[in-house]
Order: structure tokens, then C-alpha cells, then sequence
């Protein structure tokens, strides 16, 4: 398998002994299916246009990271309008957290829409769906229960997190919050809306879009399970995680997540290392810094930023007692000693720790791949 760093390019060697697994696998083609062809071809179920009647009310309730999946506006709206639904006719509510940058974004493209983000302390807002089968009550956007044509737009997250389409529902569009119920069933009590669902691409690929509805869904996260998810078998001595050249948020709390996420793929004393182009700019290795002296002094810092920094190195130095961290970036060598992890200068000197490996597992996109360590189900 290939790692790129800037301008080095490494194929790694290894011995007719040693066994190296990479996630996603080169095997796995990834045949894209645009948001167009997967409302004009839908999964075991009739088109769009052919769910609609020109007097409805129609909902759309939108994972705003959908926007970046190749999502089309104007392709879903088309679609519409063929019902005789008109723009004025459709809203669409972005869920409590969504950012006021995807809010704008979309109000910039929306035309007659009507766009909005929910909020759940807006008393008209709200009406209940019904009652769980434990007896409580579940409050949800009122537009969302009353609508007569709702449609979800969301992707599809790892399997060990909450479904996109059902978490987009609940929590994402509930008004009170209530426990031990999940966004599954706060879905089922809502019936069955028609979902449009995307899988990421790899490396910046476009995504491959399903639409329907149970069985779209079914279809795109047993699709995502065969690309993005590996089990492994036994634990392995070296881990190398890096990411495709597109990522435009990686830093230190992406690098700390990811190696918490990946540390159970090793055995005790095992190799965990970061390979990352990015480099930081001054304000956030002066802000690292500041978090790291903060971290040592065990004081909570008050600013958002070493807020989120903190949880990063709990899950960082989590980690340490587990695996030794190698980490190739242009990050100052004494913050790398204040990380307790060694700064490496190059791709060979990964050839190197993987010649010394008996079982090496390569991901080159931790942000959507998830590997299942069988051994400790």
C-alpha cells in the first residue's frame, strides 16, 4: 500500500511473514451514484413526484453536512415542482446545532423556500407525536409531525453511533428531552418518511446517494458497513492513521480522537502512528501550547478551545498508557515531547517500525472508517 506526506511517496515493504490490512481496502471499487440518479431510480419504490399531490405541505428535514455530499437543491425542488408542488409549498428545518453557516447557505439557494432551524423553545413550535412504549411522551417540531409529505436528508454514520436519518429526527428536531428511548423508534412512531441518503466517498470522491424509504436505507448502511467498516481478527502491533489531503479541519483534537477511536485495534506496548501534511499555523500551536500547560497544571481552562483541547488530551494520554505515538508533521519537536510522543522525519522511518511489525493496520481516512476488534465481542 502507498502513504503520501507533501512531496515523499512510500510503498510499504513487508515480509512473507508479516500481514498488513488497509482500510478502506484497494479491493473495494467505489462506483458513485449521484443525488439525481438516485431520486430518478429509487429503492424498491416509486419516484418522488409520484409521492406527492400539488396541495401538500412538504418538509424537508436536512442534515447540514449533507451539503458537502454533492446534495442538489434544485434537483430535489425539479422533482417536486413535476407534482405540482411549488417552492412556496416546501420548508426546510435544519435540527437545534446545525451552524448559522449551513443556514445561510441554504436561504442563499433556497429561492420560495422557507428556511429555518428548529428551536425547541419556541412554544408554537411544538406538538406530540405520541407516547413510547415505556409511556413517555415525545414533543417534536410541529412542521415535521404535521407535514404531508416529509423527506429526510441525511448521510450515514459508523455503526456504532446513532443512525443520521433517525438521530436526525430525534434528538435533532425533539422540543423536551426525555430518556431511554432512541431516534429508531421516535422514527417508527413518525411512519415512514421518504429518505434520501448519501454514503461519503473516499478521498474526496462523490458520494453515493440512496433514496426511498426503510429499504434505502437498509441498502445505504450495509453499503457503508462493506466499504468503511473491517473487522479484525487479532490485535496488531502498528496502527498508521492519516488523511486524505481534502480534510480541511485536522489538528490536534482530530489526531487525539482518532488514535482513542483505533488503540483498541492494539496489543499492549503496540505503535500508533499519525501521519498528517497539515501544517498548524502559528495561532494553533500557540493555542496547543497554552492548552498543554494548562493540561499539566491540571487546571480547566476557560476558553471553548482548551475546553475541547482538555477532553483531547484525556483521550491522548488514554492512549499513552496503551501504545507509544509517532507522529510525522511539521508540529515543533518539543511540543511532541510535551505530547510524550516521538516526532519522526519521514515516510522511510515508517518502513522501518513496519519492518520491525508483525501485523500493521493502515487507515487513511479515520473521520469515516470504523474497525470491529472481533476479538472482544
Amino acid at each position: 500500500m502507498k502513504l503520501e506526506w507533501g512531496i515523499e511517496s512510500l510503498t510499504i515493504d513487508i515480509q512473507l511473514d508479516q500481514q498488513l490490512d488497509e482500510l478502506p481496502s484497494i479491493n473495494s471499487q467505489w462506483l458513485p451514484i449521484s443525488f439525481a440518479e438516485a431520486l430518478a431510480q429509487p429503492t424498491e419504490f416509486p419516484t418522488l413526484e409520484r409521492c406527492a399531490t400539488p396541495d401538500d405541505r412538504v418538509v424537508v428535514a436536512f442534515d447540514p453536512s449533507s451539503l458537502t455530499k454533492g446534495f442538489s437543491l434544485p434537483c430535489l425542488l425539479g422533482r417536486l415542482a413535476t407534482a405540482g408542488v411549488a417552492e412556496s409549498q416546501v420548508t426546510i428545518i435544519l435540527p437545534k446545532n446545525s451552524p448559522n453557516s449551513s443556514l445561510n447557505l441554504l436561504q442563499g439557494i433556497a429561492g420560495d423556500c422557507q428556511v429555518e432551524r428548529h428551536d425547541p423553545k419556541e412554544p408554537n413550535s411544538k406538538v406530540i407525536l405520541g407516547g413510547t412504549k415505556d409511556g413517555q411522551q415525545v414533543f417534536l417540531n410541529r412542521k415535521i409531525v404535521e407535514a404531508d409529505l416529509l423527506i429526510i436528508i441525511s448521510g450515514t454514520k459508523r455503526s456504532n453511533t446513532e443512525e443520521s436519518p433517525a438521530s436526525l429526527i430525534f434528538p435533532g428536531m425533539a422540543c423536551e428531552p426525555i430518556t431511554n428511548t432512541t431516534g429508531s423508534e421516535v422514527l417508527r412512531l413518525l411512519g415512514t418518511p421518504y429518505l434520501i441518503v448519501g454514503v461519503e466517498g473516499p478521498s474526496g470522491q462523490s458520494p453515493k446517494w440512496f433514496a426511498g424509504r426503510l429499504e434505502a436505507f437498509r441498502r445505504a448502511k450495509a453499503f457503508r458497513k462493506q466499504f468503511w467498516e473491517f473487522e479484525l481478527q487479532q490485535p496488531v502491533n502498528m496502527i498508521v492513521i492519516t488523511w486524505p489531503n481534502e480534510t480541511e479541519t485536522e489538528g490536534f483534537r482530530e489526531w487525539a480522537r482518532a488514535i482513542f477511536r483505533f488503540v483498541p485495534c492494539l496489543e499492549n506496548g503496540g505503535r500508533a502512528v499519525i501521519v498528517s501534511s497539515k501544517k498548524m499555523d502559528d495561532a494553533c500551536l500557540k493555542e496547543l501550547n497554552a492548552s498543554i500547560q494548562t493540561f499539566q497544571n491540571d487546571y480547566e481552562g476557560t476558553s471553548q478551545a482548551r475546553g475541547q483541547n482538555m477532553k483531547a488530551f484525556k483521550q491522548w494520554f488514554k492512549a499513552l498508557e496503551k501504545c507509544s505515538i509517532f507522529i510525522l508533521n511539521s508540529i515543533p519537536l518539543e511540543i511532541c515531547e510535551d505530547l510524550q510522543s516521538n516526532k519522526i522525519s519521514g515516510l522511510a522511518s515508517i518502513q522501518k517500525l513496519a519492518l520491525a511489525s508483525e501485523r500493521i493496520l493502515v487507515i487513511q481516512d479515520p473521520d469515516r472508517c470504523a474497525v470491529i476488534p472481533l476479538w472482544k465481542k
